[in-house]
């Protein structure tokens, strides 16, 4: 619930769209996934100094069951519509 959470309300919905390095990979159907966003987290891969895990939280919706997403990647594969954004 985000009146209980403390937090504030469309945080990283509003936070990501305006992001410019998000504009070109967002469309406007993901406004409806990321109104239920209510946290992301990053941690470092075990034993990699390139790697993380990026991990979603999401409050009950319509578009999936999972209350957590979460995407392994490295740095040195970092890449914005094939450019690298390191």
């Amino acid at each position: 619930d985000e009146a209980g959470s403390g937090g504030i309300p469309s945080f990283w919905s509003e936070a990501m769209q305006r992001d410019p390095t998000l504009t070109d990979v967002l469309s406007e159907g993901d406004d409806g996934i990321l109104s239920y966003l209510e946290d992301v987290r990053v941690s470092a891969t075990p034993g990699s100094t390139e790697g993380y895990v990026l991990r979603f939280k999401f409050a009950a919706n319509p578009f999936f069951t999972n209350k957590t997403l979460e995407r392994t990647d490295s740095v040195a594969t970092l890449k914005l519509q094939d450019r690298e954004i390191r």
